[in-house]
């Protein structure tokens, strides 16, 4: 073989190397930043302090995470077709100089879809808002009707379009997962300017509130209905920032999700289930910017909803910047026994966060064999394990606040135990 073969094989050679290594890199390298706007919706019916606080603390520009506008729910509209008007701070709002998407609840278990009563209701709402001296940029609908009513939600969207008090005002409405298998979402869709995919759903109530897999499935589920649509359609995400209760009846099966407001009666059992933020933000950080140039009709992210420190089914609202900003959460969860001082053999035990930011409690805590008796507390059943030795587990999942700590189990030990903690993930 010639001289001159041999170089072009090695020649040859350091090209497929170099490929190699390109291509490696470009698996392994970080994603790029995420250039996508983020909002966030306030659901509150009643405005107090600490909500007023959260709004001057997210107003401003946090580790880099710069909030656009809210959304802001201004009216709700129960099943019978009644309206109620949230008591909206005005002078709050404009002080953060951000801009104003005015909601309109309605409920889905709408008895009657009557559109000229629903478009007097919208109507009033924008007027009450301007008449406040608020600057709407948007109106938006929220409204989670079954699938089987989107033909009717499309012709009152239609006629809502028409009202001459809204011309130049852009309509943008919420969007069901359960949605994205039907023919009438793209006629749906061409009736209003955005559309905002919900991405928190109980689907499974095993996995809780969100699941990374099922949203980035529904992220492309809705990019290849804007694709395949000859006019431009555009959508935002919204994300979970809450926790839920889910109540089920003694057959096992889901009753209600409750997510605000308590839900009472028919319930005989219930499962706490938060969001995860670590998941939150590696999915915001990590997921979405490698699925983003797929995702070209994909405007931005909306967070439900605004965390308050009075939100007690919500992130701290440090934790929730955090994952926007894509700065480490830094929990630190410890737990700790106490003996009782006036009962020798009996501890008490706790779980502490001295972290930053939320951390989401372990599934199970590991005991020692010695420990005679023990007596779960919040969610934990004590349980035998194989080795003789207790352990406690809970179903579902909570965040613990930083800076708190919660009674979990009483414990009777011979001596102070030492607790393994199981990691969930």
């Amino acid at each position: 073989m010639s001289k001159m073969t041999w170089r072009r094989r090695g020649l040859w050679m350091v090209v497929l190397l170099g490929m190699a290594l390109g291509a490696a890199w470009a698996w392994l390298r970080p994603p790029a930043a995420l250039a996508l706007s983020q909002e966030a919706y306030i659901w509150q019916m009643l405005w107090q302090e600490p909500l007023r606080a959260a709004l001057r603390e997210a107003s401003e520009e946090s580790q880099g995470a710069a909030l656009r506008r809210w959304r802001v729910l201004m009216s709700h509209i129960a099943a019978d077709g009644s309206q109620r008007f949230a008591a909206v701070d005005a002078a709050a709002l404009q002080a953060t100089g951000k801009g104003v998407v005015a909601v309109v609840r309605i409920e889905g278990q709408l008895q009657r879809l009557d559109p000229a009563r629903l478009r007097a209701a919208v109507l009033a709402t924008v007027a009450r808002a301007r008449a406040q001296g608020l600057r709407l940029e948007a109106l938006e609908i929220d409204h989670d009707c079954a699938t089987a009513r989107l033909r009717q939600y499309r012709e009152f969207l239609q006629s809502l379009r028409a009202e001459a008090a809204l011309a130049g005002l852009p309509l943008l409405i919420t969007a069901l997962p359960a949605w994205l298998g039907s023919r009438e979402l793209p006629a749906l869709w061409q009736q209003v300017d955005e559309l905002t995919l919900q991405l928190h759903a109980v689907q499974n109530p095993g996995q809780g509130l969100f699941d990374p897999r099922l949203a980035l499935r529904w992220a492309q589920q809705i990019e290849a209905i804007a694709e395949a649509n000859p006019s431009p359609l555009r959508y935002q995400l919204a994300l979970p920032t809450y926790s839920a209760q889910l109540r089920f009846d003694d057959f096992g099966n889901l009753l209600a999700v409750e997510s605000e407001t308590p839900l009472l009666g028919g319930a005989v059992g219930s499962a706490e289930w938060a969001v995860d933020p670590q998941q939150l933000q590696d999915f915001v950080h990590q997921a979405l910017p490698r699925a983003r140039p797929r995702l070209s009709h994909l405007q931005g992210l909306v967070w439900f909803r605004l965390p308050t420190l009075a939100d007690q089914r919500a992130w701290h609202p440090a934790t929730w910047r955090r994952v926007m900003s894509g700065a480490p959460l830094q929990p630190a969860l410890r737990v700790q026994a106490q003996a009782d001082a006036s009962t020798p053999g009996l501890y008490r035990l706790q779980l502490v966060n001295s972290g930053r930011s939320d951390a989401l409690w372990p599934s199970r805590l590991n005991l020692p064999a010695d420990c005679g008796s023990v007596q779960g507390r919040l969610g934990y059943r004590s349980i035998v394990g194989a080795n003789g030795g207790w352990h406690l587990q809970r179903a579902g999942s909570l965040l613990l606040k930083p800076g708190a700590s919660s009674e979990v189990a009483w414990l009777r030990c011979s001596r102070l135990p030492v607790i393994e903690i199981h990691e969930n993930r």
